[in-house]
């Protein structure tokens, strides 16, 4: 052999291999008799215990009493090898049945079927003895709250709140993922609201917790802005009602944010009451942002300006508002020598005509007064107040027919209101 195959791992063992046969029979042997040696302690205590098993049986056997035991026990065993092997089968049948029966009773709850629906999901109920449904069925492993809830929802629907709130408070005291706590939280508030058992008190500070958990929920907004509005507070009201238009968006029903408007524009009267100018001022800002055509909110702004001593400005705001509170308006700020052009540049409204007509029958102008109240009607605006002018000035200038047809007019008019 040379240098290089003496220096290769495990060349002198193959080397002495083949010069000693018997050193290959020996590397074989020693690790059977080391495996003898350890084994052969197990198996005699294995043996010992099996006899003792024998012994034990043997009485057994004898009588009838003891071999019916005997197969009892047997066929226990049996079972629960049975069980141990095929226990996840049994658990994802049953899971597949609760799940089948969980989606039966959404379809009856969907039509408003709650008696069918109620026996569907006790049914879950049923399994989840059976088995761990979130384990069962891991694609939905919140099954089992899931179903408390539609419970709920379907006793809810046949006249049973105290019951639905029980399977709440059950599906309450158990660990939840945020979206089922919310979840619980509206609907628990939603109940004791409904229920009719509960402190008003009591009520509130449910319906305060539920929206502190989820608190863009437009529903728990909506019913707090009522509560509160039913019981004088505006402020709270409006601040419910802007965090409810926030909640929902550009989605925002015209009702919604003409609430939000009126709010606001009830709050600004009071702070006006209050001397709360500014404060008034930027409530009105704020509804209008909401309602850009909310005339009261106009009114309002502009009687702000004028209180300010900006005329222009009022004039401006009452001609947003249009009609004739507007107009009434104007007529008063501007007084008997009032500018008419500035005023109708600011108030591009034909009911200013009706300023003018006053003036010029105040001063005899008879003639330019008709002429107002015809550029008026001309314009398209139609008012008992104008025919009724219209009727006095045609009196005025002994004309009683003319009066009379001005008069049935006006009266058209306001039937038509």
């Amino acid at each position: 052999m040379s240098l290089r195959d003496h220096l290769r791992p495990g060349a002198w063992l193959a080397a002495a291999w083949r010069r000693h046969p018997l050193l290959a029979i020996a590397i074989v042997a020693v690790p059977v008799l080391l495996l003898i040696s350890v084994v052969g302690p197990v198996l005699g205590i294995t043996h010992e215990l099996s006899r003792l098993v024998v012994l034990t049986l043997r009485p057994l056997l004898q009588g009838p009493g003891g071999r019916f035991v005997l197969l009892n026990l047997i066929a226990l065993a049996v079972g629960l090898l049975l069980w141990w092997r095929g226990r996840g089968r049994v658990r994802a049948l049953i899971g597949s049945w609760a799940l089948q029966r969980f989606l039966a009773g959404l379809g009856r709850l969907a039509v408003r079927d709650f008696a069918a629906a109620e026996r569907h999901f006790r049914a879950v109920l049923r399994a989840a003895r059976l088995v761990d449904l979130s384990r069962a069925v891991p694609v939905l492993k919140e099954l089992l709250p899931e179903a408390r809830l539609k419970l709920a929802l379907a006793l809810v629907g046949q006249g049973h709140p105290a019951r639905a709130l029980r399977e709440v408070e059950l599906v309450a005291a158990t660990p939840l993922s945020g979206r089922l706590q919310r979840t619980v939280a509206e609907l628990r508030a939603m109940l004791y609201l409904h229920e009719g058992g509960f402190l008003p008190e009591t009520v509130s500070a449910e319906l305060e917790r539920a929206l502190a958990a989820d608190a863009a929920n437009p529903r728990l907004l909506r019913v707090l802005r009522d509560r509160r509005r039913g019981a004088g507070d505006r402020a709270g009201a409006l601040e419910l009602q802007e965090r409810l238009l926030r909640a929902l968006g550009p989605g925002a029903s015209a009702a919604e944010r003409g609430l939000l408007a009126f709010l606001s524009w009830e709050e600004a009267r009071e702070a006006k009451g209050r001397g709360e100018r500014k404060k008034a001022r930027a409530l009105l800002k704020g509804g209008l942002a909401s309602v850009p055509d909310f005339a009261p909110a106009r009114l309002l702004l502009g009687d702000l300006d004028l209180e300010a001593g900006d005329v222009g400005g009022a004039l401006s705001e009452w001609g947003k508002a249009g009609g004739l509170e507007a107009l009434a308006r104007v007529e008063r700020a501007m007084g008997p020598e009032g500018d008419l052009k500035e005023a109708a540049r600011r108030f591009p409204y034909p009911s200013l005509l009706l300023i003018a007509a006053r003036r010029y029958r105040a001063t005899g102008e008879l003639r330019r007064a008709r002429r107002a109240l015809e550029l008026a009607e001309g314009r398209g605006f139609q008012d008992p107040v104008l025919y009724r002018l219209w009727g006095e000035i045609w009196e005025e200038e002994g004309k009683p027919e003319e009066a009379r047809r001005c008069y049935v007019k006006a009266l058209a008019q306001a039937a038509r209101g």
